[in-house]
């Protein structure tokens, strides 16, 4: 029996057994206060570790091997870091008005700002606050005059409070078995390091650092998301066993990730991706992407410090319909707002930008901006096969109004004799409980829909997914949640359009084939969940997929409606649920 069992969130599947090394903490925090004199020598030091920490982020970013692309962006992004005026601007500020000593001052600086990021509603603009402590605590290291942590001895398993880009390139991962971190989430740096490279990760293990010591042996078991301190005999066989089984599943997964996602019974199922870059291009058709269900355009608003032209747009857009003709590729329009804000939508200081001004409510109040995605989006579709998706609806007008600017664009670049496409298909994101109710009459004014599933259940609920006090509502079985996906389904087949699920729910093994079940005709995922979902719909039969859709609308209770759908699903895939659950959901 191991010595002790703990808890944490598997952001990488697998399974990985061996001895540990322990990566101590770096940058530890003086607490000093200083004389008035004393604070012009105090931003001085704290400007001169800032520059040596980037230094130092600069050499690591030039060792980054080809295949880690992404981390080299990661250590680039933290090179800004170290410079950003609110980081040091801050601790400056701290150090004149507070007289607290510079480390004191840039630790009270970090805390507040990963604060901030804490509690914004986006997961991944929450997890920014792992980058922001990463920088403060480089500084911290090279401000104390302290040796930044490098690899020692090569461990078979690297647990740590958290690992930045820079800090991992050092330690050489490659080489590793296994990541077990205290801190960070499925979009953390770590997690995205960690299934680059396929080692079994898990995060989130709080009791980490005090239960393990360097030399124990543990158990990673990224599949149920727990690590195991000191096992005995017994578990090491087991789990040696288990390791090899899980291996050989993911293999075949990944093997036939090309073939087509039909059922037992002979149903297809397209199955895409979800992309925001076209750097996703390659990884998306490698995983056997039928192309992308949700293509999100914010992200080049959000990089820049002003809106991006016209050209600019054209180019990105070009180039992601090339890479993935013939498939088609599904722009999503600007969806900023909420947890995504643009500069001139965070000047509106909205109390609730949730119900607020974002996506097509904004693009339709700032007509400019919209006018030049649309003609950006006009323009690209004549390279690949390519269609125009608005997100946020809430009422019919709403389409009509964008129907009719795209013919108004459309004329203009006419006009103008630039070459587009006149006739791109244009569908809406079922979303809000209003678009619910009106979807059979959506359905005559749009040529597909699809279903963000995670807003979707956020509005139905009244709830906020990452507030903890309102979680236990956060139900995709609930009964209105799946009177509403039945809904929308039925009245978009009853026109003859295609209705696609780009949600959560798409990687929840539970919720795909209640999806199934109900008809969908196509879901759009994280890439690397991609093989996962397509050997998952090989496995089942859409006729009982369907008969178990049949039994939950007909429930009042989403306790009962959950164990009828995990039994069922248990009697088709047995053992294989498990790998399922976590393939699927780590990546997702």
């Amino acid at each position: 029996m191991a010595r002790a069992v703990l808890s944490g969130t598997s952001v990488s599947p697998g399974i990985a057994l061996g001895k540990v090394q322990k990566l101590l903490p770096s940058g530890m925090v003086e607490e000093r206060r200083i004389l008035p004199g004393e604070c012009a020598a105090e931003c001085a030091a704290l400007r001169q570790a800032a520059a040596r920490a980037r230094d130092e982020l600069k050499l690591a970013s030039e060792q980054v091997p080809a295949d880690l692309a992404e981390q080299g962006d990661i250590i680039r992004a933290h090179m800004q870091l170290c410079q950003d005026p609110k980081l040091l601007g801050t601790a400056e500020r701290r150090i004149h008005e507070q007289h607290l000593c510079a480390s004191w001052a840039l630790s009270c600086t970090v805390e507040e700002l990963c604060a901030l990021f804490h509690g914004m509603d986006d997961p991944y603009l929450r997890e920014r606050a792992q980058d922001i402590k990463a920088v403060g605590r480089r500084i911290q290291t090279c401000l104390l005059g302290c040796e930044a942590a490098r690899g020692r001895t090569m461990p078979h398993v690297l647990i740590a409070e958290d690992i930045s880009p820079a800090d991992a390139l050092r330690l050489n991962l490659r080489g590793m078995l296994g990541l077990v971190t205290m801190e960070g989430g499925p979009t953390s740096h770590t997690a995205i390091l960690s299934r680059s490279l396929h080692l079994p990760a898990v995060v989130g293990v709080t009791s980490l650092m005090d239960m393990v010591e360097d030399g124990d042996f543990i158990i990673v078991d990224a599949v149920r998301g727990c690590v195991h301190v000191a096992p005995d005999e017994d578990e090491v066989a087991q789990f040696s066993a288990r390791q090899e089984e899980y291996l050989a599943w993911e293999h075949s997964t990944r093997h036939n990730a090309p073939l087509p996602a039909e059922t037992l019974d002979g149903v297809r199922v397209t199955v895409q991706a979800n992309m925001e870059s076209p750097d996703e291009c390659a990884a998306a058709l490698g995983a056997g992407a039928e192309g992308a269900g949700l293509y999100r355009t914010e992200f080049a608003y959000l990089r820049a410090s002003r809106f991006p032209t016209e050209e600019q747009l054209f180019q990105e857009y070009r180039d992601v319909a090339r890479r993935m003709a013939p498939a088609r590729v599904v722009f999503r329009t600007l969806d900023a707002g909420a947890d995504k804000m643009l500069r001139s939508q965070e000047a509106l200081k909205e109390p609730n930008p949730n119900l607020g001004l974002r996506a097509i409510r904004f693009c339709l109040r700032h007509r400019e901006v919209f006018h030049t995605q649309l003609r950006a989006l006009l323009r690209a579709g004549l390279y690949g096969n390519t269609a125009i998706m608005i997100p946020m609806i809430s009422s019919l007008q709403e389409v009509q109004e964008v129907r009719r600017l795209i013919t108004e664009v459309s004329q203009g670049l006419s006009a103008a004799g630039i070459p587009h496409r006149d006739d791109m298909p244009l569908g809406v994101m079922i979303e809000t409980p209003a678009a619910v109710m009106v979807a059979d009459s959506l359905a005559r004014e749009c040529d597909f829909f699809s279903i963000g599933t995670n807003d979707l259940l956020c509005y139905l609920m009244a709830i906020d997914r990452n507030n903890k006090h309102v979680s236990y509502l956060h139900d995709p079985l609930h009964p209105a949640m799946v009177l509403s996906l039945k809904r929308v389904i039925d009245c978009a087949h009853r026109e003859g359009i295609g209705v696609s699920v780009c949600g959560e729910l798409s990687t929840d093994p539970h919720g795909l084939a209640l999806l199934l079940g109900m008809g969908v005709d196509s879901v759009s995922a994280a890439c690397t969940s991609v093989p996962a979902i397509k050997h998952m719909i090989r496995h089942l039969d859409a006729e009982i997929c369907s008969e178990l859709a049949h039994s939950v609308l007909a429930s009042t209770d989403a306790a009962a409606s959950s164990r009828m759908v995990r039994e069922t699903l248990a009697q088709c895939l047995g053992e294989e649920l498990v790998f399922h659950n976590t393939m699927l959901q780590t990546n997702g």
